[in-house]
C-alpha cells in the first residue's frame, strides 16, 4: 500500500498511542483533521484538552457520504426584487 500512495505524496507513519497523543497540540495548531475510529476515552480526553476534534465515525465506501466529514456548508444569498433585478447592499437597484 505504501508504494501506491508514495506518488501521491502520502506518507504512512506507525506510532504508539502515546506518541500519537503528544502530537495533538501540533495538529490543533495547524488545523489538521484527525480520523480515529478506534479512539479510546483517554485519547478523546487528550484531544479535547488541546482543542482538537477527533472524528470517530468509521470510513464508508460512499464518497458522497465520506466527503460530508470534510466539507463545510456555505450559503450565499442575493437580494432580488421582482423580475430578478439585483439590488446593491444599500437597497438601490444595480
Amino acid at each position: 500500500m505504501q508504494r501506491e500512495l508514495a506518488p501521491l505524496g502520502v506518507s504512512i507513519c506507525e506510532e504508539s498511542r502515546s506518541d500519537y497523543q503528544e502530537r495533538f497540540t501540533d495538529f490543533a495548531r495547524r488545523g489538521v483533521r484527525v480520523r480515529d475510529w478506534d479512539a479510546t476515552s483517554e485519547t478523546l480526553r487528550a484531544a479535547a484538552a488541546c482543542g482538537l476534534e477527533i472524528d470517530t465515525a468509521p470510513v464508508v465506501s460512499n464518497g458522497r457520504l465520506e466527503m460530508l466529514h470534510g466539507l463545510r456548508e456555505l450559503v450565499v444569498t442575493r437580494r432580488t426584487a421582482r423580475y430578478g433585478n439585483l439590488h446593491d447592499d444599500d437597497g438601490s437597484a444595480g
